[in-house]
């Protein structure tokens, strides 16, 4: 799953949120971008979890703050 979280004013510590995702995904990849402090995640997490997530690295966020993409997957590396 692809998210996008707009950070602008969340107390998130990303360190620890990197930590927390890997060990769920060890696959799972996050990014800022610079301009706009909004998140970028990929990781095999469904919403309800990665909203979890983003609270326990000291965010305050809700399922509507949470922005889930449609996949991009087409399934041919992996069936």
């Amino acid at each position: 799953m692809e998210y996008r979280v707009p950070t602008t004013g969340q107390p998130l510590d990303l360190s620890q949120l990197e930590r927390l995702l890997l060990d769920i995904d060890p696959a799972a990849v996050s990014d800022v971008n610079a301009l706009t402090g909004e998140l970028a995640i990929a990781a095999a997490i469904a919403l309800p979890e990665m909203v979890a997530l983003l609270n326990q690295a000291g965010g305050h966020f809700t399922h509507k703050q949470v922005r889930q993409l449609p996949s991009t997957c087409c399934g041919d590396c992996s069936g």
